[in-house]
C-alpha cells in the first residue's frame, strides 16, 4: 500500500522490483532511502529504472521485508502467476481489514494501485504542479496522456468558473458550441481611457 500510495507507479513495475532496485544512503545524522523504479513501459533492449525518494517508514519497512540476493524480487510474496492481481488483491484485503470508507460515498473505499496513481496525479495538479512534473511523476514520455488529471480537477475548474464574469457568458456559451438564444446580446468591449 505504502509504495503506490507514496510513488504512483505502475503494479507492473511494482512487480519488477529487485532487492539492487531498494537503495539505503546513510549519514551522520539521518538515513534516507530511494527505489529505482523499473520503467516498464519504455521498449529497450536493456533494463531502464527511475530514482524515485521514498520516507523512511518505507524505507525501513522494505528493509525488513527484504529475502535473497540483490537480483530477487523485492515483493518476494508475490506468486509468478498474475502478480498485479495479487497486488489488487492484497490492496482491496488491506481496505477491508482497516475499514477504509470514502468520505464522498461514506462505502468501503476501492482501493487498488492505479486509484494511487490517478490520486497523485490530481493532488498535484490540484497544488499547481505543471504537465510536465506531473509526467515526470507519473514517468510519462509526453504529457499528451497527463492533461486529463489536469483537466478533472474540480478544485481548477470551480474558481475558472466563478471567475468568469456573467457577461461573458454568451461568448463563452458560443465558444464551446452551446446553442444560444438570438436575443442574447454578446458582451460589450471594454472602453480604454488613453
Amino acid at each position: 500500500m505504502m509504495l503506490h500510495l507514496e510513488l504512483g507507479h505502475n503494479p507492473n513495475a511494482s512487480v519488477r522490483l529487485r532487492n539492487k532496485d531498494f537503495v539505503q544512503y546513510e549519514t551522520k545524522s539521518a538515513v534516507a532511502y530511494q527505489v529505482e523504479v523499473p520503467r516498464v513501459k519504455k521498449r529497450t533492449s536493456r533494463r531502464e529504472t527511475k530514482s524515485r525518494p521514498i520516507s523512511a517508514a518505507l524505507g525501513r519497512l522494505l528493509e525488513g521485508l527484504q529475502r535473497g540476493g540483490s537480483e530477487a524480487p523485492l515483493l518476494h510474496w508475490l506468486l509468478p502467476t498474475n502478480p498485479e492481481s495479487a497486488i489488487n488483491h492484497a490492496m482491496r484485503r488491506f481496505a477491508q481489514e482497516v475499514n477504509l470508507i470514502s468520505p464522498r460515498t461514506q462505502r468501503r473505499l476501492v482501493v487498488n494501485p492505479r486509484r494511487f496513481r490517478f490520486s497523485i496525479a490530481t493532488h498535484m495538479a490540484e497544488e499547481g504542479a505543471s504537465v510536465f512534473h506531473i509526467a515526470e511523476v507519473l514517468d510519462h514520455s509526453d504529457t499528451q496522456n497527463v492533461r486529463v488529471y489536469i483537466e478533472t480537477v474540480s478544485s481548477i475548474a470551480d474558481p475558472v468558473a466563478k471567475a468568469t464574469d456573467e457577461v461573458l457568458a454568451p461568448l463563452v456559451r458560443r465558444f464551446q458550441g452551446t446553442i444560444i438564444e438570438a436575443t442574447a446580446s454578446p458582451p460589450l468591449a471594454p472602453i480604454l481611457f488613453i
